[in-house]
This record gives C-alpha cells, structure tokens and sequence, in this order.
C-alpha cells in the first residue's frame, strides 16, 4: 500500500507545485534586489523594497532564501569599526606582529647607539654637565617693605 502522497509525487514527478514555482519567482526577485543594492540590504530591508514594488512576502521567507543562496549582507557598523574582517587581528598574525616591531625597535636603538657613538667622537670634551652649568643669577628680594613692584612693558616685574 502507497500513501496518497508518495502516488501523486509518482505520477507527476517533474511537475513543480504552486509553492516552488512562487519560492522560486520570490527567489530571482530576492537576488535581483540583492544585488541591486550591492550587498548592502539585509532581508528586512529587501522585504520593504520587495514590498514597494508589489511582490510582498514574509521576511523570514526572503531570510531563509538569502541563507540558502549563501548571500549575506554587508553590516555597516562592522565595515566602520573594522575595516577587513580577514584581515583582523588573530593571535598568530598578533605574535607574529609583535616580533616584526621587536626587530624594527632593535634595528632603530642600534642606529640610535650607533649615532650616539659617532657625536661623542666627534665632540670631545662637550659634557652635558657642562652645558647645564649656569651660573645662578642673583634674584631680587620683594620681602623689601620699601619695594613697589611694577609691570613694565615687556610684561616683567620691575622693581622701582
């Protein structure tokens, strides 16, 4: 004994029912919409557009066919906040990163060690000692209660 299901599927076995032929009208109309809108719109949005243009399903029905088609829209917020998925950060990529700028900092201190030699042949004698050595200059005592003090016209206090 057959069920009344499996004869009719046996009898017409080529024959697409109502609901193939409009999921698959609904489906050329989702992939024109999606690409029209260059991956950008996501299933509500392509259910509005889709809806404005007269062919209205539900919007899980336009989900269901973008996942089973593989298509998956572009979220702005994710583009914004990192540019290139593939191209974010892993540990891997991060360790590897890591010893690229510890060589790059090693080569630069060299240069820099290397650089410090040179001006210290170069400059004999020129101690930074030396060059902070100033002689303290005397400072005026403003506790003097006779002392008026004035600015002048280079913005310096004056004792007059």
């Amino acid at each position: 004994m057959v069920s009344r299901a499996s004869f009719y599927r046996w009898l017409r076995p080529n024959v697409p029912t109502p609901p193939q032929v409009c999921h698959d009208l609904l489906d050329a109309h989702v992939v024109r919409v999606f690409t029209r809108e260059k991956g950008m719109a996501g299933r509500d949005q392509i259910t509005t557009i889709l809806g404005q243009e007269g062919v209205s399903f539900a919007c899980s029905t336009v989900g269901s066919i973008l996942t089973g088609r593989g298509l998956r829209s572009v979220h702005m917020r994710e583009v914004r906040s990192n540019a290139c998925r593939r191209k974010a950060m892993s540990y891997a990529r991060m360790s590897e990163g890591q010893r690229i700028l510890a060589d790059q900092v090693s080569a630069l201190l060299a240069d820099a060690d290397a650089i410090d030699v040179a001006e210290d042949a170069r400059e004999e004698g020129d101690d930074v000692a030396q060059n902070l050595a100033v002689a303290p200059k005397a400072q005026c005592n403003f506790t003097d209660p006779d002392a008026r003090i004035m600015k002048t016209a280079d913005e310096y206090c004056c004792r007059c």
